[in-house]
């Protein structure tokens, strides 16, 4: 079972009343499918499909139209009827539009940007998603928290890290989740320099540095401990 990190590091009391465990959100994005960047607007930012995802959309678009011709060729006209074109191949056709559904579907959906992704207005000074609105003086701070590592640093699963607000009255508002370190902090830098510049709590480095202070500790004690030991036999020095 994963320890709760000690966010008194942070020196702030929301940090200490706040949680710091994942928030149950169903978008656990990964930084390869959406990209934080501006969107049609230069005052609103938010996630956008990356290059690589619509590429992978447009494929699959593509793919599905071809199988989708290929089951509907037997209603072209021609010799015979169309009964007599399909014969025994009913399965075939059915199979046919059933890969081509899948694959048209897919592509749509990773063309179009879920409701669930936030987007921030610097105009109005509001984050949004789905309807609901949080104004930026309700935010106190970006937080970053990480599933699958202990307070000691220790892995224990898969890691996957999620970015939140916490707001004024230690409560949050979920941001989004990321597969990678490096960009879900680059992330909080960002959105918390275009909010307005409230502070960023990595819990990551809130770890490595009480784990830091931890071995320097330990590595004090054992030389005062050997310096002790020293001491005691050293006859050059009569005691009095």
């Amino acid at each position: 079972m994963e320890k709760k990190p000690k966010p008194s590091g942070f020196g702030d009391r929301v940090a200490d009343q706040t949680e710091w465990q994942f928030l149950d959100a169903t978008d656990h994005v990964d930084k390869d499918v959406y990209r934080l960047g501006e969107g049609r607007t230069a005052y609103v930012y938010t996630y956008k499909p990356t290059i690589k995802s619509r590429l992978t959309a447009w494929s699959a678009l593509i793919l599905g139209a071809v199988v989708l011709v290929r089951a509907l060729l037997p209603f072209v006209g021609g010799e015979g009827s169309f009964f007599e074109n399909v014969q025994d191949g009913w399965e075939d056709i059915i199979f046919d539009l059933i890969i081509a559904a899948i694959l048209l579907w897919t592509g749509v959906a990773m063309l179009g940007k879920p409701s669930s992704l936030i987007k921030f207005n610097n105009i109005e000074r509001f984050a949004e998603r789905e309807q609901e609105k949080l104004y930026y003086d309700e935010i106190h701070a970006v937080q970053l928290v990480v599933s699958g590592i202990d307070a000691n640093g220790v892995v224990s699963h898969r890691v996957n890290f999620q970015l939140n607000f916490v707001l004024r009255d230690a409560g949050r508002f979920h941001i989004m989740n990321y597969k990678q370190y490096e960009r879900a902090r680059t992330d909080a830098e960002t959105i918390s320099g275009y909010i307005g510049g409230v502070p960023f709590w990595d819990v990551i480095e809130l770890l490595q540095r009480n784990q830091a202070n931890a071995q320097q500790v330990a590595a004090a004690e054992s030389a005062a401990v050997s310096s002790e030991e020293d001491g005691e036999g050293d006859t050059r020095y009569p005691r009095s």
